[in-house]
């Protein structure tokens, strides 16, 4: 809970910037991982510009971000709502990749970060694989898709219309064990 709730914290500081490889399992929530696939190209490639909204218990935070996706990898940039860069993050076929302001807690994890967008847009055979071996489950419709363990909810997004059209709209992504939200309003750009 603490370590998602700093994350969006410290997502409004800047300083120098460091490199890290990142694990390649994220902790979604209580006993439930998700590994992170081997890179494998996209549907289609994608260019999207994102303004998120994070919210846990009384703090509201906002950021920016610019995400790439091709055939080689996924490349995303964060940014202050100011439009300074907070880290940028790359996964492609050696893994992933954070490089981050100086400022940046340690405690920040770019597997979650990366886990939440696979989750959010990939497709479920992905997801599938992600959670493969453990007491979850994914379930999904048009507008919604969840993670769940033993009947209770863990993960949940809410797409405004049609996952299909994710990157073109709002979506709520709710952490029910770590207790945040997050609205990404997505749009892409040519």
């Amino acid at each position: 809970m603490r370590l998602i709730s700093a994350v969006f914290l410290a997502l409004s500081l800047v300083a120098c910037a460091t490199d890290q490889p990142a694990k390649s399992t994220a902790s979604l929530g209580h006993d439930a991982q998700f590994h992170i696939p081997a890179w494998a190209p996209p549907e289609r490639p994608i260019e999207a510009l994102q303004r998120i909204t994070s919210r846990f218990q009384d703090d509201t935070l906002f950021m920016q971000a610019q995400i790439s996706v091709n055939e080689h990898r996924l490349l995303m940039v964060g940014l202050d709502p100011l439009g300074n860069r907070l880290f940028t993050i790359v996964w492609n076929a050696d893994g992933i990749t954070l490089s981050r302001q100086g400022w940046l807690p340690e405690s920040v994890d770019p597997t979650i970060i990366v886990a939440s967008i696979v989750f959010c847009y990939w497709p479920s055979h992905v997801i599938r694989s992600a959670i493969n071996g453990q007491s979850l489950d994914l379930d999904e419709g048009p507008e919604q898709r969840r993670l769940i363990r033993g009947g209770e909810t863990v993960l949940q997004v809410s797409y405004e219309t049609d996952r299909r059209h994710a990157w073109n709209e709002r979506i709520d992504l709710l952490n029910v064990s770590f207790g945040f939200r997050l609205t990404i309003d997505s749009r892409e750009i040519e």
